[in-house]
């Protein structure tokens, strides 16, 4: 039995659009009669092929000449398919059936329109545009529980590309900023961003990877095998070390401890105590980079200072595989070490 990419692809080459709706996608029949268009002179037919909750996809056909209209043209056309539908997509298609461009236009109130426009070519594998028609797709259990705004909504996750790519990049500059901060030991500036990136996209290969159930079939790989947890730490025990704690304080808490904390104990810090990060305060007294570099610009003496946060993963497996006491003793000294630390950057920033 072919898969649903498969079955996809095979309508879309041969520009079966009306089965892609219906037999692929769930969406509905639609009996509307020819929607009749006129742009310049020219008449353009608009078939309703399909439609679900009050969204309506159409095939234009042709101009005269027998070829997809220009980009001006077809925003004209949408504008008067708007009048008769107003959520909508539109496929435009040549004479030969041989290219298509899906169009969708976002309308959010006191916002410009938006559209968004995606061209196929039936010699093309169309990897990406069926990448975005699984996102159309409706299920029986979802059917009852559907109204256009959960189409549209759809709609928009599969057409509106740049607004999730404007999202990601911020949010990639984002993370990129703070993992910078804390890379030591690479004094040029350009080897410094490119070790950053490059360890960001690993992460995010990684990460896309274990949602495939790829590694080990566990969907949160990361989560799991980047945070060891002893036996002796539980949830339960970790909220009776916290009775009467009124008040968390840590170095980059927000974006590593907590969430992992949360995601391997199931406890959310921020709910038991208030929750200050103090990397925020040093942000704000011009003090960047990881904990040691700010020790260090602030004169706090560290006695295990050659001992990197690697470092400490490797203690934890030098002793949970090997049972090895003084890589223990030496992991238990280095964690006593930044606590204690925290405190005095806590003490040096009031």
């Amino acid at each position: 039995m072919q898969d649903t990419n498969a079955l996809m692809r095979q309508k879309l080459k041969s520009c079966n659009l009306n089965a892609l709706f219906i037999e692929e996608l769930g969406w509905n029949h639609h009996r509307a009669a020819p929607l009749i268009v006129e742009n310049d002179g020219v008449n353009y037919t608009l078939n309703a092929i399909a439609e679900k909750h009050g969204m309506v996809a159409y095939e234009c056909q042709p101009g005269p000449e027998g070829q997809i209209p220009d980009y001006p043209t077809r925003g004209k056309i949408e504008r008067k398919v708007a009048k008769s539908s107003h959520e909508h997509i539109v496929v435009f298609i040549n004479q030969d059936r041989t290219m298509q461009t899906w169009q969708w236009v976002r309308r959010e109130k006191g916002k410009p329109t938006a559209r968004r426009e995606h061209t196929y070519v039936c010699a093309q594998p169309g990897d990406s545009l069926i990448q975005k028609l699984q996102n159309l797709m409706i299920s029986l259990e979802e059917e009852e529980k559907l109204s256009v705004v959960d189409v549209t909504g759809k709609v928009r996750q599969a057409f509106d590309v740049d607004r999730v790519t404007k999202r990601f990049f911020d949010r990639f500059k984002e993370e990129h900023k703070a993992f910078l901060s804390f890379v030591e030991g690479i004094t040029t500036v350009a080897d410094r961003e490119w070790y950053a990136s490059l360890m960001l996209n690993r992460l995010m290969f990684i990460y896309f990877i274990q949602k495939k159930s790829f590694l080990d079939g566990d969907i949160n790989y990361l989560r799991n095998r980047m945070q060891l947890v002893g036996k002796e730490v539980t949830g339960d025990n970790l909220i009776d070390a916290l009775k009467g704690v009124q008040a968390i304080y840590t170095y980059n808490g927000s974006r590593f401890d907590l969430p992992f904390i949360n995601g391997s104990l199931g406890i959310d810090l921020e709910a038991v105590a208030d929750h200050h990060d103090l990397m925020y305060d040093c942000w704000r007294c011009n003090l960047f980079g990881g904990f040691k570099t700010v020790e260090r610009q602030l004169g706090i003496h560290r006695q295990l200072q050659s001992i990197t946060g690697l470092d400490a993963v490797l203690l934890w497996q030098r002793y949970q595989n090997y049972g090895d006491q003084n890589a223990l003793d030496l992991l238990l000294q280095y964690n006593k070490e930044d606590v204690m630390n925290l405190k005095l950057l806590r003490q040096r920033l009031v």
